[in-house]
């Protein structure tokens, strides 16, 4: 079983239209010292002005830099097959990371994710709401460097502490992912886990201007309120979770 704490840095936080600047990982499998590794991105977009602020990444550290679609051969085995963890990683980076891949024609991550800040408001009602709080809040020691590896470095702290702490919730992986995702209604849960198996999902969708519809897609994010799918004609197009009637496995001869 591999685990991955993940944390990226981006222009901004319009994961649809910003691009990320720098991934960093600590991969951990059964035996063995973690691996870490950072990938120092040119966007080929602006940075913006808070983004900056963020993280201090400008254009004179990324403009030798490759760019994504120049590190993903070597990124995505790291993630596959993988635990991802993160704080806030359902909102943040996997949509990134899916959108980067959508880009370049590249089936979306769909792994088992773990989001240490919905794990951490199951266990402390009071939990802040950002990852350096949430580790002074366990008494990790924090230095003040949102920098990607770094943060990533954090997640992996924050998880043993919380391991530590309740150590019953992290015997079962996919107890974890369903208290991750405890907060997201069932629509959104059951289009992961039919995604999952079979890469892509059917649904059946309602609105007000079109009525009743169907598709095939390929989910690119899921959120609480919407999905946003690749419907394979070379855009995506929103969902309103509310509005799916039906979730099922994808059309017989579609993909």
């Amino acid at each position: 079983m591999k685990w991955v704490f993940l944390d990226i840095e981006t222009t901004g936080t319009d994961f649809r239209r910003d691009r990320i600047v720098e991934i960093g990982l600590v991969v951990k499998g059964e035996r063995g010292r973690p691996e870490e590794r950072a990938f120092l991105l040119n966007p080929q977009a602006p940075i913006k002005r808070r983004a900056f602020q963020v993280h201090g990444i400008g254009y004179d550290d990324v403009k030798g830099a490759p760019t994504f679609a120049e590190v993903k051969d070597e990124l995505r085995p790291l993630l596959e097959d993988a635990i991802i963890v993160g704080f806030n990683l359902l909102s943040l980076d996997i949509p990134f990371l899916n959108f980067e891949f959508y880009r370049l024609g590249e089936p979306p991550l769909l792994n088992y994710v773990v989001d240490v800040k919905q794990i951490a408001k199951v266990i402390y009602e009071d939990a802040p709401n950002s990852l350096e709080r949430l580790a002074r809040y366990l008494g990790i020691e924090v230095r003040k460097n949102h920098r990607a590896l770094a943060d990533a470095r954090i997640t992996r702290k924050v998880f043993r502490a919380l391991r530590e702490r309740k150590p019953e919730i992290f015997s079962d992986v996919e107890g974890l992912e369903s208290l991750t995702l405890s907060n997201f209604p069932a629509k959104s849960v059951d289009i992961l886990r039919v995604a999952r198996q079979y890469g892509w999902v059917n649904i059946k969708y309602y609105s007000h201007r079109y009525g009743l519809s169907e598709w095939n897609i390929r989910p690119i994010t899921i959120l609480k309120s919407y999905v946003i799918g690749d419907t394979g004609e070379g855009r995506f197009k929103y969902f309103n979770v509310m509005r799916i009637i039906r979730i099922s496995p994808p059309t017989y001869g579609w993909i």
